[in-house]
């Protein structure tokens, strides 16, 4: 199953097997792409959500502040009142020659 604090982080309930509606997708977009989720708004203040992404399942990266600024969009979802926000990273500059890339969600709780 997905652990208990993504879950929590991508709107889950833990009593439906929701996994394949609330899972991040890798979309294509004219010539690139998007890895994008909804999450709970206020799941950012209580955990650290990290982008991680590799070329070949071996070596990982996790993307830098300013990576990561650039690609970056979060856009309230207006039917939640604000609960909600989709999550979009263009996955383009990473991977510009569209050969392919593989791409992780981390979420680690804040003490």
């Amino acid at each position: 199953g997905i652990p208990n604090l993504l879950e929590f982080v991508l709107n889950g309930d833990p009593e439906v097997a929701d996994r394949p509606l609330i899972l991040p997708r890798i979309n294509s977009v004219g010539d690139g792409r998007t890895f994008s989720y909804t999450r709970i708004a206020d799941s950012t203040a209580m955990t650290t959500q990290t982008l991680w992404y590799s070329y070949n399942l071996t070596d990982w990266f996790e993307l830098s502040a300013s990576e990561l600024n650039s690609i970056l969009s979060v856009n309230p979802i207006p039917e939640s009142d604000g609960a909600l926000e989709r999550v979009s990273y263009d996955l383009t500059p990473l991977d510009p020659e569209n050969e392919g890339i593989f791409v992780q969600l981390g979420v680690e709780l804040n003490f």
